[in-house]
């Protein structure tokens, strides 16, 4: 399943569930329900995401496609990014970004966003695709 084809799985589950949802630019969902409702709202999200959880490949068990694959589409973000104006931190090698991201640390282009408008007029999130990849079982 693309990244897309998860975030619409999710969406559907959640009106299923009886909320009200609207599908946000980044992939996320917003709700605007009354605050009683947090956690019967985060259980139905969390029920919502176990099969892609569950169906996720942990990450010391990536192949190595699975790794270029992923490292590319961060130093493209990276990329997208600086051409934007933004000032990205360098990569780390391939070797070092498995590690880290092995690790629990991986790291991304996309901290640098955070208080910083180079490209008045511009979102990023709109203009630079974001790595959405998780491999899966199956």
């Amino acid at each position: 399943m693309t990244g897309e084809q998860l975030d619409r799985y999710v969406y559907d589950c959640m009106v299923n569930k009886g909320w009200d949802v609207t599908p946000s630019e980044n992939g996320g969902l917003l709700s605007e329900g009354d605050a009683s409702q947090t956690g019967q709202f985060n259980a139905d999200w969390s029920a919502c995401n176990a099969p892609i959880r569950d169906a996720a490949v942990p990450v010391n068990e990536w192949s190595q496609e699975s790794w270029d694959e992923l490292y590319q589409k961060v130093l493209t973000e990276a990329e997208c990014l600086q051409e934007l104006g933004y000032d990205v931190q360098e990569a780390p090698s391939r070797e070092v970004f498995i590690e880290d991201t092995i690790g629990g640390h991986q790291w991304t282009p996309w901290g640098v966003i955070v208080g910083s408008t180079p490209s008045p007029g511009v979102d990023p999130l709109a203009a630079c695709p974001q790595a959405d990849f998780i491999p899966r079982r199956g």
